[in-house]
Order: C-alpha cells, then structure tokens, then sequence
C-alpha cells in the first residue's frame, strides 16, 4: 500500500477478504521497524522483528482490525509521506478462547483449517511448563516473544527441521544454536507446545505472546533444503505456488531472514526482498535473491 501521512485504511484485494489477527507491516522504501501486531494484544501495540524490544503502546500505529484490513494512524513506522508499504496478514480464530491443556493457562486464537494460532501465557521460568496451542496437530514453526520485557529477550524461533535441541532468533543473522533451555528438547505435540526455562519463550511472570504455524495440505509447507552455491539452484517442492516465503540459512554462516511474496513482485523472476531482521529498507532487482514461484514450489 502507499502511505499518506494521514489516517488510512489498507484493503485486502483479490478473491477474499477476512479480518487479520496478525499483521506484519513494513516500510519498503526506507529503513524502519518490521512491525507486528495481533488480535489478542489488540490494536495499538506493537512489536519490532527486528529487535529485542518490549511490546509498545502507539495510538497512531495499527489502529484497528477491520473485516477487509487494517486501518493505520499516522505514526511513520505505519504510515510514512508517501512511501511503499507491505502489510502481510494471517486470519486466526476472530476471537479467543481460555485453554487449558498446558501447565500454563493460555488465552488462544486458532484457524485449525490454515494451521494458524496466537497464543498469550504468562511464562514461570519452569523448564518443562507447556503452553495448549489450539491446532488439530503439532507446530511445525513456533515463534515467541516476551511482551513485558526487552534488553536480552530476542524472539525465540521452533523450526521442525532443526529439531527441539536447537532454537533460532528471529531478530538476528545467527544461524540456529544448540541449547536446551527455549524449548526443553521436546518438539511440540498435537495440544501443546514445551517451554524450557529461558526467557525469550518462558521469561518469568512476563507476558508472552507465540505465533504457531504447521503445514496444510495445498495452502502451506514448512521444510528445509540443500543449497548448491550455484545460480541454477535448487528445486523446493511445496505442491502450490508459495505467495509468502520465508528462508534462513540454518547451520553456519551469517545470514539474514529473507522475505519474499508474489504480490511485491507478481511475475518471475522474484528479485526483491526483505530482511526481517533489519530495519533496511527493500533490496529490490537484485540477482543473488533470484527465485521462481511455480506452480509447486
């Protein structure tokens, strides 16, 4: 969407519109924050990928989830002149629901047919505490972030591949590090996902909030693959064109989180991006990032 400077409404456009309950919004034309709002926590506040930094309250930011959108005020970070912005937005359950399956009580939002939740808990530091996700299975990418607190809470990122035994960090280029203490080395199961003790998923009687995701037949896919170094490189079989791809070198190296989507390029090649740990600006026409959206990967 284009900003204005002035209260705007972004319209969802295409075959369907739906109530968001988590937007990530991005200035595309120069450097500012990723910006991360949900449903649960409610307009208003807002969270940075690209930092380690406490929920904020902005009135101006994201002022509202409406039935085709959001509405943004005119805080920058929203809403700059009349920069390029992108705004990607996944539909929960448009209500929550208390649940009880994990050691922790936790307050749910859940699209069990996208494979797609919120969930808000107040962590207790107990290695081993579990947390009810809401999904008719197991996540296969789980990303959390303590809400109260900032300095030393990064985001903290569960990847099916890389295992329970190792944990990613959405706000920086580290690759994922062993450790036992984010998600206790046990991998989610269909009703809850196990916390470990350390703060960026279990901080103490902080509020925490995750974002849950698994694969879905058609719609998404989460997995890994072997680079090749080459310019002819691999083929990634997902069964459906991706609209949204998210890539992180995983085992060495330092490599940013690269984010592409058919709508800021709508043909191939796919030559632009975003990093989601950085607060740059879109890297566009760029041929290290060429990639193909087919029909099935």
């Amino acid at each position: 969407y284009t900003a204005t400077g002035s209260a705007l409404e972004v319209n969802q456009i295409g075959n369907s519109t739906f109530q968001p309950d988590f937007v990530w919004v991005k200035n595309r034309t120069q450097a500012s924050g990723q910006m991360i709002n949900d449903a649960i926590t409610g307009p208003q506040k807002f969270l940075r990928a690209d930092n380690t930094n406490a929920q904020t309250t902005e009135a101006q930011g994201l002022v509202s989830f409406d039935a085709d959108g959001f509405s943004v005020g005119t805080n920058g970070d929203f809403n700059y002149g009349t920069d390029s912005f992108v705004g990607w937005q996944w539909l929960a359950g448009n209500g929550t629901a208390s649940n009880g399956n994990g050691s922790i009580a936790s307050t749910v939002t859940a699209n069990q047919t996208a494979g797609f939740s919120v969930i808000s808990y107040t962590g207790n530091a107990t290695g081993g505490a579990t947390i009810g996700h809401g999904l008719s299975q197991a996540p296969e990418m789980v990303i959390t972030k303590s809400l109260d607190n900032g300095t030393g809470r990064n985001w903290a990122v569960f990847h099916v591949v890389p295992g329970p035994t190792k944990y990613g960090e959405l706000d920086n280029t580290n690759i994922f590090n062993a450790g036992s203490t984010r998600w206790n080395n046990t991998a989610p199961s269909s009703t809850v996902v196990t916390l470990g003790s350390q703060q960026t998923t279990n901080d103490s009687g902080a509020a925490m909030i995750a974002f849950c995701w698994h694969s879905v037949e058609g719609f998404s896919k989460f997995g890994s693959y072997t680079g090749n170094g080459s310019a002819n490189g691999p083929f990634i079989h997902t069964g459906f064109r991706p609209a949204w791809v998210l890539i992180k070198r995983a085992d060495s190296g330092v490599e940013d989180w690269q984010l592409q989507d058919s709508t800021r390029n709508s043909y191939n090649v796919i030559d632009d991006a975003i990093y989601a740990n950085s607060s740059a600006a879109e890297v566009t026409n760029n041929s290290a990032f060429y990639t193909d959206f087919l029909s099935n990967g």
